[in-house]
């Protein structure tokens, strides 16, 4: 509705300015479906972009995370200095039961 009353304005004050008093000329309808679809389409595109934005901005800190992790676990040792802690602390156990 904002774009018919800015095309029928735009009409009617380029009317005046040749100096007809009354008469203007409106759009065709297809002509203000064409503008409405292509200001959508310019509005859809950035929203895609931005979304685009967000998820890469979001997977970046999410790989950086999963590095630190890494780097984390193998100062630690990883999964295999786990399993050796853990099989230290049952052999432990079983001799303090004893």
């Amino acid at each position: 509705m904002q774009i018919f009353l800015d095309a029928m304005f735009r009409a009617k004050r380029k009317a005046h300015g040749y100096g007809e008093q009354r008469n203007f000329s409106l759009p065709h309808i297809s002509e203000i479906d064409e503008e409405i679809a292509k200001e959508r389409s310019a509005a859809k595109s950035e929203r895609n972009n931005n979304r685009a934005e967000r998820k890469n901005e979001r997977k970046n800190e999410k790989n950086a995370r999963d590095d630190k992790r890494n780097e984390h676990k193998s100062e630690k040792g990883g999964t295999q200095g786990r399993a050796k802690r853990r099989a230290q602390r049952m052999s432990a156990e079983k001799i303090v039961k004893m």
